[in-house]
């Protein structure tokens, strides 16, 4: 395998508490990850090129099954013992369940947290419902408060955007960092309409938080999108590896795609985004592909842009622009404004604590 992957995104199970109106996966079969597979799917990662990997465990919501995954973390350990690697351990939840054991696992094993809150009551009830349809805000939010206490520099947020609150962005921005988070992850919701006026309004909500943090950094007050911690980082520029790998997932059957398990009807399209699995590995046409940008982006479109699930991709898309124009609009201005050079050289610092342990 010539390919370097970077990470990997584990979906420990279907199974979840929360009923959000933006996932698509179906709860009801409570399908979990068997060990064998995740263990297969580890060794292909510490096999393939490149000193340092990072993994995710995400679903449903993996902390139901936290002891699971105490145990995945040994099977980690002995893996990059066994292959002389180092890695990065980042586990997603919906905030719901916190424990003493949880938050000193954290602690122990320096594992980034990463909670799905979207800032205003109005905005994270409309989509993060428990099943008896009570909004789950003010336990997360309370929950939140203990993540950060225990590793406010290792807790980030992901704020999901869906289409139908895309107006709310700003407010939303700015509860998040009332409460404390200082890294956050913007995600756009695929798999649902969105159309022209969403994203020109998307367009519009990302300059008005770029702005926010500008003014924050002028303050001395340093929050960041976590993208730019790649985005500011040499190594980033320098690498030359398969866009592909670099967003490779094991879904809870045991195979393997590049869509994110809850934004996509895995069921309906799971024909269209299986790249392999766990037991024959992958896709012979993946193995072998060198990399050149041109065929990367042909590549990129054919398995992204897929019926129903095109807007979502096209929201990432102008997210992600949004966000690289604001990195260079800092370089740029990093020589006569010393705040912003600062804040340049936390990031880096920030992205070497993540990678180069």
């Amino acid at each position: 395998m010539r390919n370097e992957i970077r990470k990997i995104k584990i979906a420990v199970t279907s199974d979840c508490n929360l009923r959000c109106e933006h996932c698509f996966i179906n709860k009801n079969n409570k399908i979990v990850l068997k060990t064998v597979d995740f263990e297969r799917a580890i060794n292909q990662l510490f096999m393939s090129p490149g000193h340092f990997k990072k993994i995710e465990f995400y679903g449903g919501e993996p902390l139901l099954y936290f002891d699971k995954i105490k145990d995945w973390i040994s099977i980690i350990k002995n893996t990059a013992l066994k292959y002389d690697k180092k890695y990065a351990l980042f586990l997603a939840s919906n905030g719901t369940i916190i424990t003493k054991e949880i938050l000193k696992c954290i602690k122990k094993e320096n594992i980034f947290i990463a909670v799905s809150f979207s800032g205003t009551e109005k905005s994270h009830g409309y989509n993060r419902l428990f099943e008896n349809k009570h909004n789950s805000y003010f336990l997360v939010k309370k929950n939140i408060k203990s993540f950060l206490k225990n590793s406010a520099s290792n807790t980030f947020c992901i704020y999901c955007i869906d289409p139908n609150f895309v107006e709310n962005m700003s407010i939303d921005f700015d509860e998040i960092i009332n409460l404390g988070f200082k890294t956050i992850n913007i995600e756009c919701v695929c798999g649902k309409a969105w159309g022209e006026k969403k994203f020109i309004e998307l367009e519009r909500k990302m300059d008005e938080i770029n702005q926010k943090i500008l003014n924050l950094i002028n303050k001395k007050i340093f929050v960041y999108h976590e993208k730019m911690y790649d985005l500011f980082s040499k190594t980033h520029n320098e690498q030359k590896i398969c866009p592909f790998y670099q967003d490779l997932e094991l879904y809870p059957d045991g195979n393997f795609g590049f869509y994110p398990f809850s934004f996509v009807n895995y069921e309906k399209e799971k024909r269209n985004i299986i790249i392999g699995d766990s037991l024959k590995g992958f896709n012979k046409k993946y193995l072998n592909c060198g990399y050149d940008p041109k065929k990367c982006q042909k590549c990129i479109k054919k398995y992204y842009y897929k019926k129903n699930l095109v807007d979502g991709s096209i929201a990432l898309k102008i997210r992600d622009k949004k966000i690289a124009d604001f990195c260079k609009f800092l370089i740029k201005n990093s020589s006569k404004n010393e705040n912003i050079k600062n804040y340049i050289k936390k990031a880096i610092e920030l992205n070497k604590s993540i990678y180069e342990r």
